[in-house]
């Protein structure tokens, strides 16, 4: 009898170590408690939506969303609509963080009917003047991202690399529907505000697809904010807050009153155009077409309308 008590008593604390594991595996990422002093550790802030439009501070690069194609999901805001219907504003009864003194706005986004790999809430940081084409700029002096967020869901932060972007979006990757696998790491979200710092160390690119390349934060174009959909794991449906996004831990960087540096090439800065000429991403020179050296060209010439690039040849950066 005294065997079988014995035998009883460590099955009860196996079981009860068991189910604790498991519920230990269930709780979300994030800092608990005071985030105070975490909070301070921000250095470049990227945004807070505080301004309520779709640009980063100082209007360097902007927001979009979009998600799967060719499914029955639906995202609010929607892809290529308002990307300020999902800008909430802060009052009593509506809250931000509460260690965000001042707060005024915050994003929300959500969607249902995922099928295949979810939406994506996406910022540039650096775009040419036109707005629609991302350039590379350097983040290699800070740890990694901070933001708060909260949510129902799975939420990886990916830092997207140019020359994992594809050249159609004006990128350097010409492995057509492989490129595009960037660096990134998940976080389980809970349904109150929290404050995470994902360090770029504890990043890596998704496995079974895609160009493989190593994280280079000299190359960085923008971040990612993916609900990651697994079929037969996760609710098709999916609903997340964030807000105060930006770099911790490196050098102070006012990007309201300083414009971040091109570190690297795209598509818009790659080839040297010259200044009469402007040359599309898209337009293919014909081999056979010979320029002979004698034919001068005059100011009054007409140019062959079959030489003439259409406008809308122009490429637009997928969003």
């Amino acid at each position: 009898m005294k065997n079988l008590t014995v035998f009883y008593l460590i099955l009860a604390s196996t079981l009860t170590m068991f189910i604790t594991s498991c519920a230990s595996s269930d709780k979300s990422d994030g800092l608990d408690g005071d985030d105070t002093s975490a909070l301070a550790r921000m250095a470049y802030l990227v945004d807070d939506f505080d301004d309520g439009d779709d640009a980063n501070i100082g209007e360097h690069g902007g927001w979009y969303v979009y998600s799967e194609e060719g499914t029955k999901m639906t995202i609010t805001p929607s892809e290529g609509g308002e990307f300020s219907d999902g800008i909430i504003k802060v009052t009593e009864t509506v809250t931000g963080p509460g260690a965000l003194t001042d707060n005024v706005n915050f994003f929300h986004f959500e969607g249902k009917n995922a099928s295949e790999w979810g939406a994506t809430a996406h910022v540039d940081l650096l775009t040419d003047a036109t707005g629609e084409c991302p350039l590379a700029t350097d983040v290699s002096a800070y740890k990694g991202v901070q933001f708060y967020a909260k949510g129902n869901c799975t939420l990886r932060v990916s830092m997207d690399q140019i020359d994992l972007l594809g050249v159609d979006e004006h990128g350097l990757c010409t492995d057509g529907d492989e490129c595009g696998n960037s660096h990134g790491a998940n976080s389980a979200l809970s349904g109150d505000w929290k404050l995470y710092q994902i360090p770029f160390s504890t990043m890596s690119q998704e496995e079974g697809w895609g160009v493989s390349k190593k994280i280079d934060l000299k190359k960085m174009y923008g971040i990612s904010f993916t609900f990651v959909y697994e079929q037969g794991v996760s609710d098709p449906s999916f609903a997340f807050d964030i807000d105060h996004i930006g770099f911790y831990d490196g050098p102070a960087f006012d990007a309201a009153a300083n414009e971040p540096e091109i570190s690297e090439d795209s598509q818009c800065t790659a080839a040297p155009v010259d200044s009469d000429t402007v040359v599309d991403s898209d337009t293919v020179v014909d081999s056979d077409t010979v320029v002979d050296s004698d034919t001068a060209t005059d100011s009054d010439t007409a140019t062959d309308s079959d030489t003439v690039t259409d406008s809308d040849t122009g490429t637009d950066s997928a969003k």
